[in-house]
């Protein structure tokens, strides 16, 4: 079975390493598990798509927004075409509360990228050029922006 793409059904972009997230808004979308009361009772006939912001590493023990629960895992986090992250863990009955948000990995550290584009073999997004400040997310790998030459 192959992937067809149309107006509804296409690639996202992902970061490069020189790519800030915009820390506003995402969308997540997933089959995830519907759950009433703590207790999963289906899975949804359609996908599922929720609004959430992404943060910066210092601000997520402070969210208010909301989250992805359990049985997300791998859902994507896209905001303005470019997936910057993928749904990695939560507690458990509390995911998705104040206290104990979704975590999701993120896309755009220079080990990820690499790994993704030794895996893939896919180009990464140069849609925009941000400054990469490689201790935003304490990883302190070295970051090159991408080169300017034509």
């Amino acid at each position: 079975m192959s992937l067809r793409f149309s107006d509804t059904v296409h690639g996202v972009d992902l970061p490069n390493n020189a790519m800030l997230p915009p820390f506003d808004d995402a969308w997540v979308t997933s089959w995830g598990a519907e759950r009433r009361d703590g207790i999963y009772v289906s899975r949804p006939m359609t996908l599922q798509v929720f609004h959430t912001r992404l943060l910066e590493h210092a601000k997520c023990n402070n969210v208010t927004e909301r989250f992805g629960v359990t049985r997300d895992t791998g859902a994507p986090a896209v905001s303005d075409g470019i997936l910057w992250g993928v749904a990695s863990w939560g507690i458990r009955k509390l995911c998705g509360t104040e206290r104990f948000p979704a975590m999701f990995s993120y896309l755009a550290s220079k080990s990820n990228l690499d790994f993704l584009t030794n895996g893939t073999q896919i180009l990464m997004s140069d849609k925009r050029h941000y400054p990469y400040p490689d201790n935003l997310f304490n990883n302190r790998a070295e970051t090159t922006p991408p080169s300017t030459t034509s």
